[in-house]
């Protein structure tokens, strides 16, 4: 009820709350309690360091984090909480604004 709402008013608080809220929600819920312990602790170290909303695509094993600002800390916090564990990827990249185009060659 404030995903959408959020995105629609340009709301960052809005929608990211709607994001952290679902991360405790049914299913979603249960795939984070399947997880590793590190897997919801990086989430809360993510969102500590600075990020608006972080949460788990579907069932991992990607985790992400938004914010409306540069996100190094996020960044660092989470190479940080991942070295002793083995270290994982961690990629900072921006929202691409546009929508999907479609091309049609040939035609």
């Amino acid at each position: 009820m404030h995903m959408i709402p959020g995105i629609v008013e340009h709301d960052l608080d809005l929608f990211a709350r709607a994001v952290n809220r679902i991360q405790d929600l049914g299913f979603k819920r249960v795939e984070l309690c399947l997880q590793h312990k590190d897997i919801p602790a990086l989430l809360r170290v993510m969102r500590d360091a600075g990020a608006a909303c972080a949460g788990m695509s579907s069932f991992g094993p990607t985790l992400y984090a938004i914010g409306d600002s540069d996100l190094r800390n996020v960044q660092d916090a989470a190479r940080e909480h991942l070295e002793p564990l083995g270290g994982s990827t961690t990629i900072l990249t921006r929202a691409r604004n546009t929508g999907a185009s479609v091309r049609f060659v040939g035609v």
